[in-house]
C-alpha cells in the first residue's frame, strides 16, 4: 500500500487472529485519551472481536449468505 490504495475484503475466520491483536491494540492505546487504565482493562469485557458476525457472512461452504 506504499502508493495509498486502500483494499478491502470480507473478513475469514483464518482472519480472526490478526484482527485480534489489532482490535487489543485498539482498546488499549485509543481510550487513553478518555479513560484511566482501570477502565480501560474493564472495558475489554464489553469490546472484542464479534466472531460470530464473521461466521455467520458465510454459509459453510464459502460463499457470502446473502
Amino acid at each position: 500500500m506504499a502508493n495509498g490504495d486502500l483494499r478491502h475484503r470480507i473478513a475469514r475466520r483464518e482472519d480472526l487472529a490478526a484482527i485480534t491483536v489489532l482490535m487489543d491494540a485498539a482498546i488499549a492505546e485509543l481510550q487513553k485519551p478518555f479513560l484511566d487504565d482501570a477502565q480501560i482493562r474493564s472495558s475489554r469485557s464489553i469490546m472484542g472481536l464479534d466472531t460470530q458476525l464473521v461466521d455467520d457472512v458465510f454459509d459453510g461452504i464459502g460463499r457470502l449468505a446473502l
